[in-house]
């Protein structure tokens, strides 16, 4: 018997379930990065965001050490990441040389673009990615990094032209890239129905919209001095 993974079925499988996973932490990380609008902590007098990430490093400390559990889900992360765009690259390049010379020209298109964008964006996505851990992450590239003062070093960084657009013009790329994923993923499951697909097609629609949107605000709001000041 073929390794499962070896079929097209399993490779299917693959970017699932990595998507989903991925899919899973684009949220949460959204969700942690709007703390830059809760403003300071009344007792302690810390950022709300700076106390969130001190709870992400001390997660399993007693046990693991500080930082372990976090930097073991990022490695974990990241792995999905790869698995994921390769199993999409070797579908997309499976697609094509299966692809029938006679397929109607508008369908060809219609297949290249979505195939092709989700490879070119997935590999623009993982560029950054690694930008934005040598950015915010580690500061090996950010000219005034201090460790744990994760909404000083955003408010330093997202006070510079440059940076604001590449972050908002990632977050437009990575909004895209789930409108497909997500969009794809039904489709990729079985679930490609009728009735339904009006309301998958709108899933993919509205999370990738307030996905853009919830990442975006911080860099622009800092950026317009709307917080931050």
């Amino acid at each position: 018997m073929r390794p499962f993974l070896s079929t097209s079925v399993g490779q299917k499988v693959a970017v699932s379930v990595t998507g989903i996973m991925l899919y899973g932490f684009v949220i949460l990380h959204m969700l942690g990065n709007l703390k830059s609008f809760a403003g300071y902590d009344a007792t302690t007098g810390i950022h709300k965001l700076d106390l969130y990430a001190h709870f992400l490093r001390e997660m399993g400390a007693v046990m693991m050490g500080h930082s372990t559990v976090l930097w073991l889900t990022r490695i974990g992360l990241l792995g999905a990441l790869l698995v994921h765009l390769y199993f999409v690259i070797k579908l997309t390049i499976q697609n094509r040389r299966a692809r029938p010379i006679g397929y109607k020209l508008q369908n060809y298109q219609s297949t290249t673009f979505a195939s092709s964008s989700m490879v070119y964006s997935g590999f623009l996505l993982l560029a950054f990615i690694i930008y934005h851990i040598l950015h915010l992450t580690t500061g090996t590239v950010h000219g005034q990094f201090v460790e744990g003062r994760v909404f000083d070093n955003i408010v330093f960084s997202f006070s510079n032209t440059t940076t604001v657009f590449i972050y908002v013009a990632s977050v437009a790329l990575l909004g895209l890239h789930l409108y497909h994923g997500v969009w794809s993923l039904f489709q990729t499951l079985g679930l490609n129905n009728t009735y339904y697909n009006k309301h998958f097609k709108f899933l993919a629609t509205f999370s990738s919209i307030v996905i853009f949107l919830g990442f975006a605000s911080v860099p622009l709001a800092i950026y317009l001095s709307f917080i931050g000041k």
